[in-house]
């Protein structure tokens, strides 16, 4: 999970997204208002999300990745097609 400041989103997903690389799973953590600027292109790149209620400090949702296709997974099917 990639936590960041409220004005380090961009960097967050960038690094997330290196995550994921290398993991089944990878999601970006902060507060609602902030969280709802990227949500739709950190959805739409295959990364899961926990929203804290700024407020509260406590935790609002978490959503889980749409799709979970890593680079490795990707390999292996290009290995087996072009046999």
């Amino acid at each position: 999970m990639e936590i960041k400041g409220l004005k380090e989103y961009k960097k967050a997903i960038g690094q997330a997204l290196t995550y994921k690389s290398g993991m089944n799973l990878s999601y970006i953590g902060g507060v609602s208002h902030k969280i709802d600027a990227i949500k739709d292109i950190a959805l739409s790149s295959g990364l899961g999300l926990f929203i804290v209620n700024e407020s509260e400090g406590l935790l609002e949702e978490i959503i889980n990745p749409l799709y979970n296709i890593t680079p490795y997974y990707l390999e292996d099917i290009r290995n087996e097609i072009q046999v």
